[in-house]
Parts: structure tokens; sequence; C-alpha cells
């Protein structure tokens, strides 16, 4: 089995110049892996009206109904008090009435609510206020984000032992923001928990005409920015990051950005997630530009190829349903990588590889042994000898492929070939896979007609 993975100090300045495959795909695992996880995730769900559909094994695309937001103009909520506004906003609608019931928008500071307009600029409304037909839920946010975000949340101790695996994300409805043209605004910050379980926000842009308004997330030199300005207004986007991330919305320049907020909470799972999810952008992710790049340039990897990445988590791939789970079940940077892949149309697949580096004859020293699909555990009986591969084919089909690029070593394994030897003495003994993202990179000549450059 080949399992070698790039190494910072593999070459001297000189060859990586020369070679611009390998220079590519060393900046590649340097932007998968500058985070374990991504900072954030986002997306955009149609407007439709017709009946929605919902997030799975389906090839609809999911959509939303118009989202209608329903609200008091004061905090008794008397029945003359209330007032309803459609999005996408039809004529006659009350915006300008949403937009006088607001209260200009405050921030914290030192333990304090400040209102300080050249630092934000907004109106907002509480939860207590209004209430809407919308939850990011019904259209598979939450379960996208607990996939992309939750894995590099670390539980919170108690006396139930929850792990990773058995935690969820419940988001909570906390404030509608108005940030209007021109000037609105709210300068870089980082938000304050509520609890103890809150990890992060997520922030929904209802469609109504405006320019400018972006939003930049930062975290540790890596930053992502949501343009919903030049969006259309029969969508919904969205965007959800970590509490830790200092985030800005830049200043809007005309028409109004209106946003309802979550604040996002660790729980129980609750339900099992659907795997890469059809209401999440591939192209926020860190790496995806570079991946797009890489694939555009004739240089890199010319003649086609595989890169392999295996995975950084841990998955129960051994068992007989790993197939039906994987790779909806990916999280964190594997998902990111299978997804990023996946939107550039590039053949993108998981798949196990198993340890039998001294089991292998000559013809395959330089191959790696590639499951073709995952498999349960096999057990076997006998004596090995000669090319014991052969005996593995019938019950643990693979296929043996030379040249694979990887960018990292396995971190994680589980068993997978149990064998009973047969001698003077018996004695058991086995041999392990790990899951791996193997990316089939077609030749340059087949790919750029495939890949639009913007």
């Amino acid at each position: 089995m080949s399992t070698k993975s790039l190494s910072s100090d593999e070459a001297s300045h000189t060859d990586v110049i020369a070679s611009p495959s390998k220079a590519g795909l060393r900046a590649l695992r340097d932007a998968i892996f500058a985070s374990q996880t991504p900072i954030t995730c986002g997306g955009a769900i149609p407007i439709s009206t017709q009946p929605s559909s919902s997030p799975g094994f389906g090839t609809e695309p999911v959509t939303s109904p118009p989202v209608v937001i329903r609200w008091s103009s004061s905090d008794e909520g008397t029945a003359e008090d209330g007032h309803a506004i459609q999005f996408p906003v039809v004529a006659g609608d009350r915006l300008e009435k949403l937009c006088q019931d607001c209260e200009p928008a405050t921030f914290g500071f030192g333990g304090k609510d400040v209102l300080d307009e050249s630092y934000r600029k907004a109106a907002k409304m509480d939860n207590t206020r209004f209430c809407t037909n919308f939850h990011p839920h019904d259209h598979g946010i939450i379960d996208a984000i607990s996939q992309a975000l939750l894995p590099a949340v670390k539980p919170i101790k108690s006396e139930d032992n929850i792990s990773t695996e058995h935690l969820g994300v419940t988001a909570e409805l906390y404030k509608l923001n108005i940030y209007s043209g021109e000037s609105g605004k709210f300068k870089a910050h980082v938000d304050t928990p509520r609890g103890a379980t809150q990890f992060g926000s997520l922030v929904v842009c209802l469609p109504y005409p405006h320019e400018g308004g972006q939003l930049a997330v930062r975290h540790q030199g890596l930053e992502t920015i949501y343009d919903w300005s030049n969006t259309g207004t029969n969508e919904i986007t969205w965007a959800a990051f970590y509490s830790d991330c200092e985030h800005e919305v830049f200043e809007v320049k005309s028409g109004h950005r209106i946003t309802l907020t979550y604040n996002l909470f660790i729980s129980k799972r609750v339900g099992n997630i659907i795997g890469p999810s059809p209401v999440v952008d591939p192209a926020k992710y860190p790496a995806y530009d570079l991946a797009k790049a890489l694939l555009l340039n004739p240089e890199f990897m010319k003649d086609g190829g595989v890169i392999g990445i295996y995975c950084s988590h841990k998955y129960a791939h051994t068992t007989s349903d790993a197939g039906l789970r994987l790779p909806f079940a990916l999280k964190g940077s594997d998902l990111t990588v299978y997804s990023i892949f996946r939107a550039l149309g590039v053949p993108v697949k998981s798949r196990p590889i198993i340890d039998l580096t001294y089991l292998c004859d000559s013809d395959d020293e330089d191959c790696d042994i590639v499951g073709k699909d995952y498999h349960d555990l096999v057990i076997t009986h006998g004596e090995l000898e000669g090319k014991s591969l052969d005996q593995l084919r019938p019950i643990w089909p693979y296929e043996s492929i030379a040249g694979i690029h990887w960018l990292n070593n396995p971190s994680t394994s589980e068993m997978a070939w149990m064998w009973m030897v047969c001698g003077n003495e018996q004695s058991i003994d086995w041999t392990y896979s790990s899951a791996a993202i193997l990316v089939e990179v077609p030749d340059f000549a087949k790919r750029s007609s495939t890949i639009t450059q913007d």
C-alpha cells in the first residue's frame, strides 16, 4: 500500500516551481486542513408558491413558501396592534409600518447594552413582539449546520456523558433586524454567547432589494464574505458561524437589509442527519476558490489522476450498513472536501482503504487497495500463502489504484479483516482499513469544458 502524504519539507523551492501539480496539491492540503472544521456555512433557498419539498434523498430542490412576519406595534399585543407582511413584498404590504415599529438596535459592551449609531446603525424587534411561519429546521438548514459546524464543538460535561456523536443543534429565534440605506451598518465585533450551550449564530436574510450590507465572517486569518445584495428577490439566503468569529455588516447603500437572527445551542441529537446538504453553498468554504483555480490551471494534473484525503473524523465504516450512511454522514472537513469537488462537477467518492502492505505481492507494492464499497468486518480461516489478496477479493471486492496523491496520512482506522492462521500453532491476526475521500480529477481537456470560470 502506498500511503505517503505530502510533507512540507519534501521538496525544495525549485521543486515547487518545477512541479505546479505538487505545489498545487500542497496548497490544497494546507487550505483543507488550515481549519479542521469550516468557520461558517451558508446557502440559499428559493421561494416557491408550490408545495414545498422536504430535504432528503429526492432530486427536487428544497424550497420555501413565502415568508410571513406577524407583529404587534406594542408590548401589550392587542388585536388592534396586529400587523402582517409577506416576503417577497407585494404592493400594499406594510414594510414602512414594520420599520416604524422597530426600535434602535443596541450592542453589548462591558456587560451593558450600548446605543451608538457610529458603531451600529440598525433597527430591531425582539422575539416577544413578532412571529413567523419560517423555521430553519423545516428546510434542512439545521441539519446542514449540525454536519458542517458541530464536529468542532466540545460537548458540555454532564452526568449523561454525551459524546459529539450524540449532539444536535437547536435554533432559538432571537431578533428581527433591519439595516437601511444609507449608512445602516455594524462594525466588526464578536457576539457574547447567551448561555453555556450556545456555540454560534444563524442569520437569515429575507428577500427584499438592497445594495451593500455584505456580511463578513473572520476567524484566525480566514474570511468569508456573504454578499446578499445582488441576489434576486425570490430566495432566502442564510449564514451560520461560531460565536468566537468576528463578523461585520458592511454599510447598506440603499434599500433595506431585513434579517432574522437565531442563537444556536448544543442539544441532544434527535433523529439523524442526511448527508451533504442541498441547502449549503460549497462556494463559501475557504478551500473552494483554490480547488476551482487549480482545476482550471492547465499545468495542474494536466493528465488527470486521483487525489486522496483520509477522513479526519472517525466513522463506523466496517459495518453492514456503512455503505448506506457514507458519504451521507460525513462531517466537518470531510464534508467540506466532498461537497467542494462534487459542486465543481469532479467525480468524488468515499471508500475504505485497507492496510495490507506486508501481504501485497510485488505487482501491488505501489498501489492502494481500495474497496469498491464499504464492507462488513471479514473473518476467514486458513493459511495465507502466495497471492493472498486473491483470497480477499471475492469477499471484500476491491480495486488496486496506483499513484494516488495523498494529502494526509490516516488518523483513524477500524478492523477490516480477521483471519485464523494455521501452522504449528494456531493464531489470530488482523488488518485495518481507513475511510477516505477519493477525487478523480479528469485530464485538463475534459475538465476545462465542464468547469465554468466566473
